[in-house]
């Protein structure tokens, strides 16, 4: 296969789009799928790093190395479904950015951090992703993990929607107390049990660290282009080379 691989697909609905994964996918000889989903309404400064560091953490400890990362991401029309009902503004309607706009800010980071990886982004008109999931389980795709940020981290928390179709489910706690655009219109269940919680500001990876800090930058290696969204003091630094006449 030759990388970075990175396909955005949009269906008329639901089976339409998961249909066409399911072809692309198997084009590539790929058969397990890890998963995110989200609006990515909030700036890159916010969105990129945890967005980066949950798959990091799927990366290192979870996917196999020819698994696809897939990003499902409201469309236009579920934004404005999701905007009504939490009594937005005008002024926040019209500061949202388009769908094509809120996929590639995470999309193209990832397909940078994970070239080696194929990086699918969908879009999905309902308000949740969950009918979404269920068309591509019922693919010949794996859906073999999900992973949601802010979600299903503890029994009074908003449920991870679609978790019952996927192998494995985890729910990271937010690194800040900004809380995810659908928080408040989500409906809390119990998920223990079904969600295993990690903590990414805690659970260190091969690189030594924790995945991302407190102050939400990644403490793993990104490459130039990402650099503003990573905890530079993890940065190795070469050693400066000694000047004509100086000891060693």
């Amino acid at each position: 296969m030759t990388f970075p691989i990175l396909v955005k697909l949009k269906g008329h609905d639901v089976l339409d789009t998961a249909h066409a994964a399911s072809r692309v996918l198997d084009m590539m000889g790929v058969h397990n799928i890890h998963c995110t989903n989200g609006t990515y309404a909030y700036p890159a400064e916010r969105t990129v790093p945890t967005t980066l560091a949950g798959f990091q953490f799927i990366n290192d400890q979870v996917a196999s190395p020819y698994d696809a990362f897939l990003v499902a991401v409201n469309s236009n029309y579920s934004m404005a479904n999701i905007m009504a009902a939490k009594n937005a503004s005008a002024t926040e309607i019209a500061a949202l950015e388009s769908e094509d706009v809120r996929a590639a800010k995470i999309a193209d980071a990832l397909s940078s951090q994970f070239s080696s990886r194929p990086v699918v982004v969908l879009f999905y008109h309902e308000d949740t992703p969950t009918r979404l999931y269920e068309a591509l389980a019922a693919t010949n795709i794996h859906l073999a993990s999900l992973h949601k940020w802010g979600y299903g981290t503890d029994p009074k928390a908003p449920r991870i929607e679609g978790a019952n179709n996927f192998a494995r489910v985890f729910g990271f706690p937010l690194p800040n107390d900004v809380k995810p655009v659908c928080h408040d219109i989500t409906a809390q269940e119990d998920q223990t049990g079904v969600v295993t919680v990690v903590r990414l500001q805690e659970q260190k990876g091969a690189h030594g660290k924790p995945y991302i800090s407190s102050a939400g930058k990644v403490q793993f290696t990104l490459p130039v282009g990402l650099q503003i969204y990573q905890d530079l003091s993890t940065l190795t630094l070469p050693q400066p080379a000694n000047l004509p006449g100086m000891k060693p």
